[in-house]
């Protein structure tokens, strides 16, 4: 949820900026998703699985790390995105992360390590391809 702050906190610099004409909205859009991506979602998820891989004791063949992490990374990016987007829609912070932890907590749910999807309802059968945790875990 670290991820919320990333709009919320300079929407009033921001729009100055922009209506001063130091910047497009494309410019500062892509900057800020692209160092968040990078730096709080990327390099964390490849120190997490440079640590753990091994404790784990999974399978140790090259590429069967190199897929775990590409998993980590495309899964932590994917929340930090999601918490982005969210974050654009509130002007509260409190608001903001109230929704991305109730979605979040959906998503999960539809993970399936928490239901047995197999005895759930179409309608929840049907929102489980919506979970990227499903496709990451």
């Amino acid at each position: 949820l670290s991820a919320m702050e990333v709009f919320i906190a300079e929407h009033e610099l921001m729009l100055r900026e922009l209506q001063a004409g130091y910047y497009r909205l494309s410019a500062y859009f892509v900057a800020k998703i692209s160092v968040d991506a990078i730096l709080l979602r990327a390099v964390p998820a490849v120190l997490f699985s440079v640590l753990f891989y091994p404790i784990m004791g999974l399978r140790s063949e090259g590429d069967r790390f190199v897929s775990f992490v590409e998993v980590s990374i495309l899964v932590n990016v994917a929340s930090g995105l999601l918490c982005a987007a969210i974050s654009v829609l509130f002007e509260s912070l409190g608001a903001a992360n109230l929704a991305a932890t109730i979605l979040m907590l959906l998503l999960l749910l539809m993970n399936g390590a928490l239901v047995n999807l197999r005895e759930v309802g179409p309608a929840l059968k049907a929102g489980q391809s919506l979970s990227f945790f499903r496709y990451g875990f």
